[in-house]
């Protein structure tokens, strides 16, 4: 009888799940809340993990909110594997 735990599926998560974004110790480590993170919780809730590229969609969601001039976010997307794209912006209203 195999007693052994049985295996997680790591990248098998249904489509539009955000346990990248509340499963792993970036958001922890940054003291992220649910306020800093919604960009990216539309974005996936909305299309998925796209994976690294999704810093974009993060930030076109960020961007479409009204901000003050000056103000700095921090974007970090994940992609397969242990790949991850991170962006710094500082926003620059016209």
């Amino acid at each position: 009888m195999d007693r052994s735990p049985p295996r997680r599926r790591l990248g098998r998560d249904p489509p539009r799940q955000p346990r990248i974004i509340t499963d792993t110790d970036t958001g922890r480590a940054l003291g992220l809340d649910d306020f800093d993170t919604r960009h990216s919780t539309a974005t996936i809730s909305e299309e998925g993990n796209l994976g690294g590229v999704s810093v974009l969609r993060v930030l076109e969601h960020a961007h479409a909110e009204p901000s003050e001039h000056g103000a700095t976010s921090d974007d970090i997307a994940y992609g397969p594997g242990f790949n991850c794209a991170a962006l710094l912006g500082t926003r620059h209203n016209h």
